[in-house]
């Protein structure tokens, strides 16, 4: 069997074999052999990314706690501008802004880093006998684990620290919360 040059080592000769003695058209290539060095390519996602898991609820104080009690009614008014922040536990060093947008994508939320509020809402509620009624109002937001790490140039996560965002404003969702007590 004669063999052009050209393809000389490129095929085994049972390979060769195998494909010419069936009649199929499918012929095996050696992988092509680089020609100088061969650079790397860069991480695409390199650089410091942020993680957002374990979302809980959180109602978020702002302005005045109301009690009143025992028994029969508390109600209370709001007509000021309140506002909310953003927080992160000690020992770790965020962009609020980033770990808001990475909260936003994971959970499916409408948050903010500050959120405000302008107008009049009034509450009331009846208080259980013999018990004493709590009120307070403010946002109603979310706490949550952040983890903050870096993508290497080999796409290796490396520099990893995790933290707790302590308070995450809802960009939306005001009201009171109500409790009961014994005292």
């Amino acid at each position: 069997m004669l063999m052009h040059r050209a393809w000389r080592g490129r095929f085994t000769r049972s390979t060769l074999a195998a494909v010419l003695g069936v009649g199929a058209t499918l012929v095996a290539v050696e992988p092509a052999r680089a020609e100088g060095p061969v650079t790397p390519m860069a991480c695409v996602d390199m650089g410091w990314h942020y993680r957002t898991f374990s979302k809980q609820d959180l109602h978020i104080p702002a302005g005045i706690h109301f009690k009143s009690g025992p028994g029969g009614t508390v109600g209370a008014s709001i007509q000021y501008n309140l506002s909310t922040t953003f927080a992160v536990s000690s020992g770790i060093s965020v962009s609020a802004s980033a770990v808001v947008l990475s909260a936003e994508g994971t959970f499916g939320i409408n948050a903010s880093v500050t959120s405000s509020l302008a107008q009049s809402y009034t509450y009331s509620r009846t208080i259980s006998s013999g018990k004493y009624g709590n009120l307070q109002f403010g946002n109603w937001g979310w706490r949550m684990g952040v983890e903050k790490y870096y993508m290497n140039s080999s796409c290796v996560k490396t520099d990893s620290v995790t933290g707790t965002v302590t308070r995450m404003p809802s960009a939306l969702s005001w009201g009171y919360r109500y409790w009961e007590t014994s005292s």
